[in-house]
Formats: C-alpha cells, structure tokens, sequence
C-alpha cells in the first residue's frame, strides 16, 4: 500500500482528472436514466477539463501545426461518439452493427496507442517544465525519461539490443537506478515499474501506465458515450484500452525481438502466435525497430495492426499511404482468393444440382445421363490403358522401376548413358484418372477452347481492320520476359556495367511447315539500366525484336518451362497421410500427362481440324521431348540479376527459406527431392503468373512472319489456352490453402517478402 501511494505522489494532473471522473462515474450510475447520466457528466465539468488537458499535451508535443494537430484530435474525439449513436439509431443488422461498433472502438485505441506514444513517450518538453508545471506534468516527464532515454539508449546499444532481441532482462541494479537518478523518487520506481521503459510490469505500473488514457481519446470518447447514456459503449472503449496497453507496454519486449526467440515464446502462448505470426504485425514490428535506430525516432509511431487506416487522415506519415494501398490490395486478393474457390465449389454443386433435377424429371433422362457417364468412363478407360501402366514405362512413383526413384538428374545436360529429366513417366490408378477428368479437365478445356475462339474472332476482327492489338514495345517486352521469368536461366554474364547476355544453344523451334527444327544458337542483349532489348541475334544474324519475341515465347513454354514440369516428377513423394496433399501430387502428375502426351494427340489435332490452326502441331511432342533431355543450364550467375528483377529477389530468399524448412518435414515427404518440390509448386507457378503478366496480348505474335509464322500461330493459340488459371476449379490449390504446417510456413515467410507472388503460388501443376 506504501508503495501504491508513493507512486501516486504527487499525483500532478490526475489530482485534476481522476476526482472527476470517479465523481461522475458515482453521480450517474451505470446510465439506467439517460439525463442522470448528462446531469453527472456536465455538473462536474469532467469532458471540458479533460479536453483541455488533451489538447495541452498535443500542442506542448507538436513540433509544428500545433494548433492544427490539437482541432484533428479533438475532431476525432467528436467524431467516433457521433458515428456510434448513428449505428445506434440505424437500421443495420445486428452483427453488422456490432461489427461498426468494435470497427470504432479499434479506431478509437489505435489512435489512444499512437498518442501515448508520440505525445507521452515522447513529450520532449516535459523535461524542461519546472515549479507548478513540473508537478503538473511530472509522471507525462517520468513516461518520457524511461522511454525516450532509457528504452531507445537500450535498443541503439549493440551489447543491450542483443539481449532484448534474445527477450533477455536488461534491467539496472539498486544501486544503479540510485546513482543514476539521485533525488528523483519518481524515475527511481519508474525504472522498476516500467524496466526501463521496455515493458511495463506489476499491478501498479499496470495501473500508473493506464491511468494515461483518461487524458487521451480513450478517455474522451467514454465520458462522451457515456454523458449519451451508454455506459457499455463507453466500457467498451476503456476496455479495448486495455487490451491496447496489455499488447503494445506489457508485451512491448516482444517488439524487439528476433525470430527464434519469439518463436520459442508464442510455444508458451500459442493462442497468441496468429497475431504475432501475421504480415501485419511483422511489419509494425520492423517499422517499430526502424523508429529506435536512431534515425527516425520522430516517425513509425504505429503500435498495432491496421491503425494507419485510423491514423493517416490525422496524422500521416509518408509510409502510411503505401501500406494502405498494400494492404487493401492483400484484403481483395484474398477476396478474389475466396471467391475463386467458392465459384468453384458452387458450379460444382450446381451441377451435381442439375444431374440431380435431370434424374428425378423422368426414368428417361436418368438413363440418358447415366449412358452418357458410362460412354464417357469407357472413353477415358480407353486413353487410360493406352497411356498408362508398365507398357509404356510408367509406375507408380514408389514402385523401383519409376524414373523418379532414382536421384533427380543433373541439371547440366546428361551424357547417353545418364538418365535425363522426363515430363510423363509416373502412373496413376484410374480412379484417380478419372477423377481428374471429372475435377480437371472441363475447367482445362472451358479455358482453352473460349480463349481459342475469342482469339480466332480478334484476328478476324483484325483482318477487317476492325479491332487493333494493343501497341507493344517489343524491345522492352523483351527485357522483360528475360528478367522477369523464367527465361533468365539463360542469363550468360555481363559484358559492361549495364549490359547484359542471354544465350540459348541448341533450342528447338517450329519450320513454317509445323516441322521440329533446331537452332544451335540464340543471343539477346538487354540493357539493365533502361530494361530494352539492344541486339538479337539467331545463328549470329542480327533479327528484329518482332522476330525475337516468337522464338522467345516459344522457348519460355516448350523449352525451359517444359524443364520446370519434367523436374517436377522427381518432388513428388511415395506416399502422403494429408489427402489434400495426395490430390495436389495427382493433379502435378496428371497435368504432366496432359501436357506431354494429350496436348499433341488430341488438342492441336482439334485446332487443325477446326480450321483454328492452317497447320497441324501434333509433333510439337518432340520440341518438348528434347527440352527436357536437354537438361537445364548452368546459371549460377543468375543472383547477379537480383536487384533488377522483383521475381528474382523474391525467388532466392524464398528457395533459401524452402529448402531450410524442408528438412523438418522431410520424413513426411518420402523420396521427395526438396529442390524439385520448389520446381514444381512455387517455380512452376510463378512462371505461368509472369507469363500472363508479360505477354499482354497474343497478337503481338507475328503470324505474317516468313520464318516463324507458324510458331506464332500456335503459340497465339497456347498463350489464351493454357497460360492463365483454370476458371472455377471445386478443390484449394494455391500455397495459402494448405493445411499441412510446412505449406503455411513457407506461404507466412513469402507473404512476408512479397504477398502479390505469395498469393500465386500453388501447390501443384494444375495449368
């Protein structure tokens, strides 16, 4: 008890506010009558003083626009009671209601949290203040001494910083707080209450810390709820303070800490692990530690996630507007993202909705639909057995004879007598055949056959001068496929400081006659600092960037992506417990099938036959054929590209993270190689993602060219068919949907990166 009311001496502005407030708080009850309650709040005259005493602290600890900031939060004060009496009076729904409610209260405290620290931790006048004033603002200089020259000193001390990134003490002694605050009662239990200002620990320092908000927002939007007749809502904004001071001062050490510590910390607190794990609160983390390096100790004020929104329209700062826009980005993508899934699962029921109407209509219909499924079971029966089982040198990928229980083959070209990478060689049991052509394929050919008619009517529509492509600048795009793609394993070196050499040799290419040619040699030069394109040359004749652009899209999908999917057999595990995860291996190994053996058999034969083709590509078996025996270059210069490529950057750091991870899960994933998982899920992806993204429009092909003409036909024709996403698939696909911990990891840390590729990563082959 002595020491309770030592801390309360002197007591300084809560001798003003507190009396006030607990008169106000006796005088009205818990507001069963709403004129009691008014009476109570004006008679003790508790909301002008407190007021005043808000706008005394913004205007003594605003460097400038004084005056201004004290009107904006005053303003705001007035302005979240006012909308909390109009979701009152409203009409809405109760949970939408409720929902406005906690959306103002969470204003309401991350405005309180910011306050607290930019005009309370750091009331840089309140170490000037002497007599009356001194006594005034005693406890504000107190907060500001322990937090300003105490935690900051203790976080820029490379010794201290390191225990505090540790969650080690870095607590001073007796006789050291003595020493170094001889005199001063206050600072002495200050240092103890708050450790040094680093967090704030025991019912009274719980308590003295608390008692701050009576002068901030907090305090103002309660007395205001209440005078209103509220006494919930004014409890709700005490109490969301609460929860405000407990997360950002009584854990406030957790902001200082590393990975591994907090790791190990959230083991003891797991309920709390989805906050502290979230993007949100990594990055009010790393802002909060770019605030105590010195530099910007007058910015990153933000204590809790999401509070720019709250805070930007009052006080912004130059970092708020960016995060605002990322972060309404990542909340639509995850709504496209949850759309997605959902169209998927609701077509499907919809069509289970209408066998269902078909069948009961009539005995007739019924036995229609059931011939039509059995016609369509024996059709697929049939492609099953010509395609799979021993016949055709395909196991299932735990037997000993699959290719893919031998070690992954090198990346260099193999010599004759070594195995070379292979697209299409697992078998899979026909139920599963099957299933994928019931899940799979008509999503696949919804796809394929709506961008192939759109294009044919675009080129018509062309022809008559109707419709013109979009203008394209050949030589940046070309830049561009080889930075931002897959395509930069071909990165060959720098010639000078800003120019850079591709090489492809022995690439293969389609003759104007759908022939399967080869050239030996393919060189682009780009120049990094204006990102064109400055020469192509093909067998070592200079070519247009027109010209380039075919052989180069042509590569990007039969040549390196058929890589990607060729490496992509070797991550697929023997056996999997997760069912979803067994799905997404079937659906990377069907996919495989697809590719290699039914894109030539049956599509392009389809587009001939069509009339959407004027020549056949069913030999197109071959280019893929030799694309993956060629083995993948050796690009081990490629990191020299990181910092003009986004994808690049992203891709190392999330490999180095991957491969890291994987060991902890590597029993879980038997026979699986950890490089040719990342292949397969994350590379493979990204490279479709980048594809979309860079060739716009798939006129841009020059069919009317004398030597790739027919490349740029087909290659139109891929480009609308099977570059972007399957419409309306029924199952989760993509990284963030997994449920197994080693998917949620690797999604957490590439999100943490950049959340536009982390939210297109998949976690199988199913494009």
């Amino acid at each position: 008890m002595a020491a309770f009311l030592g801390y309360l001496h002197p007591p300084g502005v809560f001798t003003v506010i507190l009396p006030q407030v607990f008169a106000t708080a006796w005088k009205g009850g818990f507001c069963h009558d709403l004129d009691t309650c008014t009476r109570a709040v004006d008679d003790t005259f508790v909301l002008p003083v407190q007021m005043i005493l808000m706008a005394v602290l913004v205007y003594r600890g605003s460097d400038r626009n004084a005056l201004s900031n004290v009107l904006r939060c005053c303003g705001v004060c007035c302005l979240i009671p006012a909308c909390h009496m109009m979701v009152q009076q409203s009409v809405l729904p109760g949970v939408l209601a409720f929902a406005a409610t906690l959306t103002l209260t969470y204003g309401q405290v991350s405005i309180s949290l910011y306050m607290y620290h930019r005009f309370i931790f750091h009331a840089h006048w309140s170490a000037r203040t002497k007599g009356f004033d001194r006594w005034l603002w005693d406890m504000v200089r107190a907060n500001y001494v322990m937090h300003y020259y105490e935690h900051h000193r203790a976080s820029r001390n490379p010794e201290e910083a390191d225990k505090l990134a540790k969650l080690e003490k870095v607590s001073l002694s007796a006789d050291s707080i003595k020493q170094k605050y001889p005199d001063d009662w206050l600072l002495q239990n200050f240092v103890g209450y708050s450790d040094r200002g680093i967090t704030v620990q025991g019912p009274v320092g719980i308590l003295g810390a608390f008692m701050f908000f009576s002068i901030l927002p907090s305090g103002t939007v309660a007395i205001l709820c209440y005078r209103e007749g509220d006494a919930l809502s004014a409890s709700l904004h005490l109490a969301g303070a609460a929860l405000g001071m407990f997360q950002t001062m009584v854990n406030h050490d957790k902001y200082h800490a590393d990975d591994e510590a907090l790791e190990k910390w959230l083991k003891d607190v797991p309920y709390l692990a989805w906050l502290w794990q979230s993007a949100e609160m990594k990055r009010i983390v790393h802002e909060h530690k770019l605030h105590h390096d010195g530099k910007n100790h007058n910015r990153y004020f933000s204590m809790i996630p999401f509070d720019c929104f709250f805070l930007y329209p009052i006080w912004p700062e130059k970092h708020m507007y960016p995060v605002i826009c990322e972060t309404i980005k990542a909340v639509l993508g995850s709504l496209r993202a949850a759309m997605e899934n959902l169209c998927g699962k609701v077509c499907l029921l919809l069509v289970l909705a209408g066998h269902l109407v078909i069948i009961y209509s009539s005995r007739r219909s019924m036995l229609v639909i059931l011939l039509l499924h059995m016609l369509f079971i024996h059709s697929v029966y049939k492609s099953w057995k010509m395609s799979m089982g021993n016949q055709n040198s395909k196991f299932p990928r735990s037997h000993p004879a699959c290719k893919s229980q031998k070690p992954r083959p090198n990346t260099v070209k193999a010599k004759e007598d070594e195995q070379s990478l292979d697209m299409d060689h697992i078998h899979v049991t026909f139920f599963f055949f099957l299933l994928a052509h019931y899940l799979v394929v008509p999503n696949a050919m919804l796809l394929w056959m709506s961008g192939s008619c759109k294009l044919l009517l675009r080129q018509r529509l062309q022809k008559l001068g109707c419709l013109k492509s979009r203008p394209c600048n050949y030589p940046a795009l070309i830049a561009k496929m080889c930075l931002d793609g897959m395509e930069a394993i071909h990165f060959k070196g720098m010639i000078s400081q800003e120019l850079a050499e591709f090489l492809w040799q022995d690439i293969a290419f389609v003759r104007m006659d759908a022939s399967i040619g080869r050239i030996q040699s393919f060189r682009i030069l780009i120049d990094l600092k204006t990102r064109c394109m400055v020469e192509a040359t093909i067998e070592g004749s200079p070519v247009s960037a027109k010209k380039a652009l075919t052989l180069l899209w042509f590569d990007t999908v039969f040549g390196t992506h058929v890589k990607i999917h060729a490496m992509a057999n070797w991550g697929i595990a023997e056996s999997v417990e997760s069912y979803q995860l067994w799905w997404m291996q079937i659906c990377s190994t069907m996919y495989n099938y697809f590719g290699f053996t039914v894109f030539p058999r049956m599509i392009t034969q389809f587009w001939y036959d069509a009339g959407l083709t004027a020549e056949c590509y069913n030999n197109i078996k071959e280019a893929s054929k030799h694309s993956a025996s060629a083995g993948v270059p050796f690009h081990g210069s490629i990191h020299m590209l990181q910092q003009h490529s986004p994808l690049l950057s992203f891709l190392y750091k999330v490999r180095k993270y991957f491969l890291a991870e994987f060991p902890k899960y590597k029993d879980e994933f038997p026979g699986a190689d950890a490089e040719a998982m990342f292949v397969g899920t994350i590379l493979h992806s990204l490279d479709h993602c980048m594809m979309d993204e860079n060739l716009e429009d798939a006129l841009w092909l020059d069919v009317g060219d004398s030597d790739f003409g027919s490349m740029a036909e087909l290659m139109r024709h891929v480009r609308v068919g099977f570059v972007s996403d399957l419409p309306f698939l029924s199952f989760e696909h993509r990284y963030r949907d997994m449920h197994h911990p080693f998917f949620q990891n690797v999604y957490a840390y590439a999100r943490s990166i950049n959340p536009w590729f982390a939210d297109r990563m998949d976690a199988c082959i199913v494009k």
